[in-house]
């Protein structure tokens, strides 16, 4: 996975990677927040954590 891909979370929501750590061992993934549709955060997840998400 690298900058910009859409991935799947553990929590199912997808997110975008913002930043790849150690050559793909952790990602910064930024996704939205349940308050709406303009309210975004950031966690860092595993590598084994996340998906990639299927592109249209």
């Amino acid at each position: 996975m690298e900058e910009f891909d859409r991935v799947i979370m553990p929590d199912g929501r997808i997110g975008a990677v913002l930043e790849v750590f150690n050559d793909g061992e952790a990602y910064l993934v930024e996704f939205e927040t349940p308050d709406g549709p303009h309210c975004y955060d950031d966690d860092v997840f595993r590598a084994e954590e996340l998906k990639p998400a299927e592109t249209e």
